[in-house]
């Protein structure tokens, strides 16, 4: 595919809410959508999240979700996914 008919990724529906699960876990969920699909990367307060939460993306649908758990109700945490494919960077951010 050449880089002109590539699409970057584009955020479809974002962050609109959390989802409270029980235990004080938390979900998030987005659609994302670009071509070539996109490689996300999640952060947490702008740390690279690799271990310990349960990321789902479904590159059909572009429907992702991740599942935060046991998380610290006194501190304040900011959740960000980003997007990335050869044709351009698309990010959205929540804070709890």
């Amino acid at each position: 595919m050449d880089i002109v008919d590539a699409e970057a990724p584009r955020f479809l529906s974002g962050f609109e809410s959390a989802s409270m699960l029980e235990e004080n876990k938390v979900a998030f969920e987005c659609v994302v959508m670009g071509d070539p699909t996109p490689c996300l990367t999640w952060l947490c307060n702008d740390q690279k999240i690799d271990n310990g939460y349960d990321i789902k993306h479904d590159e059909i649908s572009g429907q992702c979700q991740i599942v935060i758990p046991e998380i610290p109700v006194d501190q304040p945490h900011k959740f960000t996914c980003v997007a990335e494919n050869e044709a351009g960077e698309s990010k959205i951010t929540a804070e709890l």
